[in-house]
């Protein structure tokens, strides 16, 4: 993909630039969302596992979607068969990495999540300790 991604970048062919722009732009989004609920203090995992898969949503174009927009620039002539080729192939790439990050950023949250509430359970003091430390 990078190859193709950097030759149809700079392609002097504006649609085929605005079709990789829009893959390109679905990774970002994606990272982005990742970036900030990581650098909120005290997120909820729930929410930020919601945000995270309504971002997902957003950006994500559906196979059919993908496939009529493709057709309609091809039909248009926009683009050329070898193009539309690409995109497709580079389309089911970015899909399976946004899946991919996807599933990543729900574990490390989860896992951070459990880590935390592990840390507070260990730190916390149950009865006992408080009556040690208010007789000592």
């Amino acid at each position: 993909m990078a190859r193709k991604l950097t030759r149809y970048l700079v392609s002097d062919n504006a649609h085929i630039r605005a079709e990789y722009s829009r893959l390109r732009y679905q990774i970002v989004m994606l990272l982005r969302e990742i970036y900030r609920v990581r650098e909120e203090e005290d997120y909820d995992h729930a929410l930020a596992v919601k945000d995270l898969k309504k971002m997902k949503k957003e950006v994500r174009m559906t196979h059919a979607e993908l496939n009529g927009h493709v057709s309609a620039v091809l039909r248009d002539k926009h683009i050329t068969p070898n193009m539309a080729t690409s995109l497709l192939n580079d389309f089911n790439y970015v899909d399976g990495t946004l899946k991919g990050l996807y599933d990543c950023a729900k574990a490390f949250l989860s896992s951070h999540k459990e880590l935390v509430a592990d840390a507070a359970q260990e730190i916390s003091f149950d009865d006992e300790d408080m009556e040690e430390v208010t007789t000592a």
